[in-house]
């Protein structure tokens, strides 16, 4: 499930791909930082798509409301890989097949004390590769401290915590279950007075 790890809009491609502080209210940001969802994303959707190379396409859409001190958020990525031409060994094509990854986020934040938010999501990960199915789950657990009269925002995030439930095939000692993209992320981020 590496396709996780893509950078979530363009904007935030801009900023290295991994940007875990910047709270500007870009709902986009929110897929990597779930604390970064605050009540200015409230009625917010976020549609992103590129074209990578050899015909690839990724994207992901989000969409934001807020429930008084509540902040949710739905969202999809999504990587479609093409159609493959299927051959044998002489070179004979007998069919075609496809390729897709996709991955919904169940976002959940809210303020826990006074500039500090903290946020969830449930992401169910779904992968086929050909015949080759794979399905697993994860959750992000982030926090986010916003201090705008200083403009100072710093933020931690452990990302992609969970399993794959079902490997894309089976050996000898059962189901090959491969890790997730763990990882954790800590950033800062401070805005010159001028």
């Amino acid at each position: 499930f590496q396709f996780l790890d893509l950078p979530v809009s363009s904007r935030m491609a801009a900023l290295g791909g991994k940007n875990v502080s910047v709270a500007d209210h870009d709902i986009n940001f929110a897929l990597l930082n779930p604390a970064l969802l605050t009540g200015k994303s409230d009625n917010m959707i976020g549609l992103n798509m590129a074209n990578y190379l050899a015909d690839i396409q990724f994207g992901t859409a989000v969409y934001g409301r807020s429930y008084g001190k509540n902040h949710v958020a739905v969202g999809v990525q999504y990587v479609d890989y093409g159609s493959f031409k299927e051959t044998t060994e002489y070179n004979e094509i007998i069919g075609e097949f496809t390729a897709k990854d996709i991955s919904m986020s169940l976002i959940y934040s809210r303020m826990i004390h006074e500039n500090l938010y903290a946020g969830v999501t449930l992401k169910p990960i779904y992968s086929a590769y050909e015949r080759y199915v794979s399905f697993g789950a994860a959750v992000d657990l982030g926090v986010s401290y916003q201090n705008p009269a200083k403009l100072f925002y710093a933020g931690l995030v452990l990302r992609n915590i969970g399993t794959q439930f079902k490997g894309y095939y089976s050996g000898v000692d059962g189901q090959h279950i491969e890790p997730l993209p763990f990882d954790i992320q800590l950033g800062f981020s401070k805005k010159l007075e001028h």
